[in-house]
């Protein structure tokens, strides 16, 4: 049987018949196959160019690597997600910001910040069981996520704390997102073991300006966000020049 007819990227099949033909062998050449049942797997191939039966030929050994192969995505997948909600954690997404904020000076376009925190998170923990608690961080995040454009970012920067970035878009157009964001939480009805549980957001917005780095956009958002947690909850505040 031929196995190079069996390679799943016709454009890798050609590259690897052109190594190993150039330099006559190849040693663990990583390539994904699809077996005769139709199933996906990686193989790491090592070749070498023969004669058999008086013509050129190709022998090969592919060793089966496929679980080493997904214990590496999923070591990339969680060194920059969220294990329980699956959206990109602090770190990820702080190197997002700064390459946006970078970009956004760059191109002069408008880039916003949204900070949003669950009210009263530790009463529905303590009331209702962490695992419970568990289930509307990842309601919630299901919620923000279908209000979001495919160059948004979202964040879990703490425990019950959130931030989106939204590029391309000003004060107004943030201010616009995050309520939108907020009705719909207010909004929403949150079923576990026929129980409804009804829960809320604050929200801190606020817009790059000329002279400052994420750092600064960041804490002027975040004290936004503590204005809007001061100040009875369930709301959204803008950063102004009084927000310091």
């Amino acid at each position: 049987m031929n196995t190079t007819d069996f390679y799943v990227d016709p454009g890798r099949r050609k590259h690897f018949l052109s190594l190993v033909t150039s330099a006559g062998f190849l040693k663990e050449y990583e390539i994904e196959f699809i077996d005769s049942l139709g199933v996906r797997f990686w193989g790491m191939v090592s070749s070498k160019r023969i004669v058999y039966n008086n013509e050129d030929a190709i022998l090969s050994t592919i060793i089966d690597i496929s679980l080493r192969k997904k214990l590496e995505e999923e070591l990339v997948y969680s060194s920059s997600h969220d294990f329980l909600t699956g959206v990109f954690n602090r770190r990820h997404f702080s190197s997002v910001m700064t390459s946006e904020v970078v970009r956004s000076k760059r191109y002069s376009t408008s880039l916003s910040l949204v900070m949003i925190d669950l009210d009263n998170f530790k009463i529905v923990n303590d009331v209702h069981g962490h695992i419970v608690g568990d289930e509307i961080l990842k309601h919630f995040c299901t919620i923000v996520r279908e209000n979001l454009r495919q160059t948004d970012t979202l964040g879990r920067v703490g425990g019950e704390e959130f931030a989106v970035l939204l590029p391309e878009t000003d004060l107004i157009g943030a201010e616009k997102f995050a309520e939108r964001v907020r009705s719909t939480v207010s909004m929403a009805e949150f079923l576990y073991e026929n129980k409804s549980i009804s829960f809320s957001i604050s929200s801190g917005v606020a817009s790059l300006t000329v002279d400052e780095d994420a750092e600064r956009l960041l804490k002027r958002c975040d004290d936004a966000l503590l204005v809007a947690k001061m100040t009875g909850k369930n709301k959204v505040v803008v950063c102004s020049s009084q927000i310091m």
